[in-house]
């Protein structure tokens, strides 16, 4: 086995989420019945990050045919066998959660808005058993992406106030699910997340991505009430998207962002046609807490065919074909004739860069994205209007490379939590755009710097001359 399948597996996140971080974190999931792909894609995650999970939701009869699709014990088992995962009752709730939180003091308890009745019972159990978590109340809607922070039981309550038993909210696209999951692993592994509970302010809002805002990922308007957002969220007049099924996809790196990228309309089994282009000739063992759809294969076996090979297995609609080779050219790519859209999801700018001038050649709409530990940016290019992916960048000499290295996972960590996020957002996004509907560049930051290079890019560019030059030749 290679040096690279011998490395610890949590090396890649290391630098943000520690070994004793990770021995004290415990996440508990209620509500996985308001959305499942929103429990699965938690638990995959959190399973390879190696958080210990609790769930009231296993979906013990969930499609065996793929790992990824069967009883959410068991996919959690075949991604880390190293976390433990404990089943709970809503029902009683303080009673079975109590001796998993005992053992771990920086535990979380990921609750739906959507099932306000039930959130509230489990918040009422914690807060009169007197139990230590804190709260994150999540929701997802054809709107978009809803997630808060509160300090406790207490604070949760609190922010349920304005909150109306909601009538049954749709659970918006697949990507929305993985966004979801993506920022409340984001917040639990943030390093600020190991704050203590005094200093905390008693709510905070993680995100709000909505499709209502023209720069989706916004601050929050003083005044309004979850509540407010949540019925913002639930609202989809005006932005209805289109599936997938049998439109064609070129996709460059399925690394951390990649994988995500394409989980969740495999998850939904919405028949993609994928070409997958990747260079990398193993599967890694440090990459693992970020990749589950690896994790069965570390060690000498390239990584497009994996990821082909699971994803077919996963949805045996859709169409995945691996092609083994390094982008250093728009030649580099099969033909794009029938492709809808490309997207370029890897770790240095070089392939970014060529894979932008690729769509834009061929006139298709091109997306990015890159994170951090602290962040995750999302850029998609139509090749009608706007900037292309070199002007938005500053991206200058031939490869893209000119400016600095860009691996910004190799130089400064990277967690799978804000993977999600990038990967999400951008699907979301180039949905959009092959929707016909408006598109907006997007920033999501836990606090503080950012430390990717796509933060230089703006929501809503002017027209950049390679654009305007395209427009004209065609």
């Amino acid at each position: 086995m290679s040096i690279l399948a011998e490395t610890d597996r949590y090396a890649r996140q290391d630098v943000a989420f520690s070994e004793s971080h990770r021995g004290a974190t415990a996440l508990q999931v209620f509500g996985g019945d308001v959305n499942a792909l929103f429990a699965r894609a938690l638990a995959a995650g959190a399973a390879g990050a190696g958080i210990a999970l609790a769930s009231d939701f296993h979906d013990p009869c969930g499609d065996g045919s793929h790992f990824l699709s069967g009883p959410i014990p068991d996919m959690v088992a075949q991604i880390n066998r190293e976390v433990a995962y404990h089943y709970v009752d809503a029902f009683a709730a303080a009673a079975d959660c109590e001796p998993i939180l005992a053992r771990r003091s920086h535990a979380w308890t990921a609750l739906p808005i959507a099932d306000v009745e039930t959130t509230r019972r489990v918040l009422e159990e914690f807060r009169s058993a007197r139990i230590g978590t804190r709260v994150l109340l999540w929701q997802t809607g054809p709107g978009g992406v809803l997630v808060e922070r509160c300090s406790g039981p207490t604070a949760g309550l609190d922010r349920l106030e304005t909150v109306p038993r909601l009538d049954e909210v749709p659970a918006g696209r697949p990507e929305l699910a993985i966004l979801a999951a993506g920022a409340v692993l984001s917040e639990v592994m943030s390093p600020q997340a190991f704050e203590a509970e005094d200093e905390l302010p008693s709510f905070r809002t993680v995100m709000v991505y909505s499709f209502h805002r023209r720069d989706r990922v916004t601050p929050v308007e003083e005044g309004l009430s979850l509540g407010d957002l949540a019925g913002e969220i639930a609202l989809g007049r005006g932005q209805e998207t289109i599936e997938l099924t049998d439109r064609e996809l070129a996709v460059v790196g399925v690394g951390a962002l990649g994988q995500w990228y394409l989980l969740g309309p495999a998850w939904a089994g919405e028949g993609l046609r994928v070409v997958i282009y990747d260079k990398d000739p193993e599967i890694a063992l440090h990459n693992v807490s970020r990749q589950p759809v690896g994790c069965r294969s570390v060690g000498p076996n390239p990584k497009p065919h994996v990821v082909a090979t699971e994803l077919q297995g996963l949805d045996p609609r859709g169409q995945y074909r691996a092609v083994f080779r390094a982008i250093r050219s728009p030649e580099d790519f099969d033909s794009l004739g029938s492709a809808a859209a490309v997207a370029a999801l890897p770790d240095s700018d070089a392939p970014r860069a060529v894979s932008g001038d690729a769509a834009l050649g061929a006139g298709l709409p091109f997306g990015t994205a890159g994170s951090s530990v602290l962040g995750a940016q999302s850029v998609v290019c139509r090749p009608d209007r706007g900037a292309c992916v070199r002007c938005l960048l500053g991206l200058d000499g031939s490869d893209g490379s000119a400016a600095r290295p860009a691996s910004c996972a190799f130089q400064a960590g990277s967690v799978v939590g804000t993977n999600m996020v990038g990967a999400a957002i951008n699907l979301a996004e180039m949905r959009r755009t092959l929707s016909g509907l408006p598109l907006a560049n997007v920033r999501f930051s836990t606090t503080g710097h950012h430390g990717n290079r796509l933060e230089r890019m703006v929501s809503h560019p002017p027209n950049c001359e390679h654009v305007d030059a395209a427009r004209a030749n065609t």
